[in-house]
């Protein structure tokens, strides 16, 4: 957009079009939710809390996910909070509520036009 400026407010609808549809998705498997939490690259873009907050009023308020780290991206602070909560650390109530322990199977057991079994030949994942 910093090449076409004229398209920056089409790609801004678009962008918060697009997670507005996310959020109101996922509230059919977390109907008690109360907020929704921005994060990752785009989430402090100017405007993007704003156009959020209007279109999902309904739902409560937007806010940005506050890490704990300065240099860790956001992602990289959730995968240390679960190995803490794995390990019985002080995140182990964030496990428990995930209920990572019960999971099973991988996102390849879920394809539908190739097997996973083709899947893992093709990637180089040893099956497990």
């Amino acid at each position: 957009t910093q090449r076409e400026p004229g398209r920056t407010a089409v790609a801004m609808q678009a962008y918060v079009e697009g997670a507005v549809k996310a959020v109101r998705q996922l509230l059919c498997s977390a109907p008690d939710a109360e907020e929704t939490l921005l994060s990752g690259r785009h989430a402090g873009t100017r405007g993007v809390a704003e156009h959020l907050t209007q279109e999902l009023a309904d739902v409560g308020p937007v806010r940005h996910l506050q890490g704990f780290a300065r240099t860790a991206k956001q992602g990289a602070q959730g995968a240390a909070l679960l190995a803490d909560g794995l390990t019985g650390g002080r995140h182990e109530h964030l496990v428990q509520r995930l209920r990572v322990r019960e999971a099973r199977g991988t996102v390849l057991d879920h394809l539908v036009f190739i097997s996973p079994e083709a899947a893992r030949e093709r990637l180089g994942v040893v099956s497990p």
